[in-house]
């Protein structure tokens, strides 16, 4: 029987982080989980630390491949997933140990193709500030509703790591990410492409993710990369271009060329 959710957790070089990180994910009050540890070619220890729960537990499933980056280790981990709804968490953040108890028991109970939560920002282990994900879409908490009444949702920040998504939905709708190098904004794109084609969802005001501030190797503190943001409103488009109707209702945010 296929677990009510399976959480992707991409790997790259970060033996400091991941054992909280999996912990966290043990210790789930939701049991009927499955956890995806995709390794994209560390060269640290992080292969073997994975590997220790993955032994030690049947939920635990890692994959491991050459570095080919983000993206790559996203649509295979998305592919591979056998849960009804589909989370993520990165290997370097905490999820509170009842986040996926309650995005899941949202999800079910809104029948949403896509959940969110806030989120905790954390630094030296410590949490500082609560991140509202929406706050400028004025959507309605606890209840699902159609993004594209409420189009300031894509103004938000991108933190796919804060919900679910009905794996039906991601698979019949073919949204994926960018394969670019590296951690290069791919959630940027993939959050676009979900808010907008997806017909309901439900928002909690609980913030349910810890999300590490501190981590030296993060991807966003790279600037280099920040030009890759246009591929993926590249990747947006291309989606509008296919769903007419879409484009209509979210033009304000994203003005027709």
């Amino acid at each position: 029987m296929a677990p009510k959710v399976s959480v992707v957790v991409p790997v790259y070089n970060v033996e400091k982080y991941l054992k909280p990180c999996l912990d966290s994910l043990k210790n789930q009050t939701l049991k009927d989980i499955e956890v995806l540890i995709i390794n994209d070619g560390s060269t640290d220890d992080s292969l073997e630390i994975a590997k220790t729960y993955e032994e030690a537990d049947f939920r635990f499933k890692v994959i491991s491949k050459p570095n080919a980056g983000y993206g790559n280790s996203m649509n295979i981990g998305f592919n591979k997933a056998s849960g009804e709804y589909v989370g993520i968490v990165e290997s370097d953040d905490i999820a509170s140990v009842n986040m996926f108890e309650h995005l899941y028991s949202l999800a079910k109970k809104t029948d949403a193709d896509v959940v969110r939560s806030n989120y905790w920002t954390m630094k030296g282990g410590e949490l500082t500030n609560i991140i509202n994900v929406t706050d400028l879409a004025n959507a309605p908490y606890w209840k699902a509703f159609d993004p594209s009444n409420y189009t300031d949702i894509l103004r938000g920040s991108p933190a796919i790591w804060t919900g679910l998504y009905r794996k039906s939905f991601i698979d019949e709708n073919n949204i994926s990410f960018l394969e670019t190098p590296g951690a290069s904004y791919q959630d940027t794109g993939f959050m676009l492409k979900a808010l907008t084609l997806a017909d309901r969802v439900a928002l909690t005001r609980r913030a349910l993710l810890h999300y590490r501030i501190d981590n030296e190797n993060s991807s966003v503190k790279s600037g280099a990369k920040v030009f890759c943001v246009s591929d993926e409103y590249e990747s947006f488009e291309k989606l509008l271009a296919e769903h007419p109707e879409k484009a209509e209702a979210f033009a304000k945010i994203v003005p027709a060329k």
